[in-house]
């Protein structure tokens, strides 16, 4: 399946998107954005409950998720390039998912 942006976003190059960032710099920081992060729709949205997050309710997700990890995987040391600290998460795709799964993860 191919998806495609939507007719009101700018188009952007391979040239436009760095490759010298993390990506949730490059996701929430307003100076790569085409929209203040303020001014964006929800980018997720549950389709049967309409229950949405905002951008900076994503990023706040996203910190804690990252802190939870690093407590539970034991990551103390954080210092370097974070491009060297990534992990890969293979998870249902769903808004929601996280109300299934939070009694097993705290």
């Amino acid at each position: 399946m191919v998806f495609l942006p939507p007719a009101w976003a700018p188009k952007l190059t391979d040239a436009e998107i760095p490759d010298s960032i993390p990506l949730g710099e490059f996701l929430f920081n307003d100076n790569y954005r085409p929209r203040k992060c303020g001014d964006s729709p929800a980018p997720f949205v549950d389709s049967i409950t309409r229950k949405g997050y905002d951008v900076h309710e994503t990023r706040q997700r996203v910190e804690w998720l990252a802190a939870g990890l690093a407590r539970e995987l034991d990551i103390k040391d954080t210092s370097g390039n974070p491009l060297e600290r990534v992990v890969g998460i293979f998870t249902v795709n769903n808004v929601s998912s996280h109300k299934s799964h939070s009694s097993a993860c705290g």
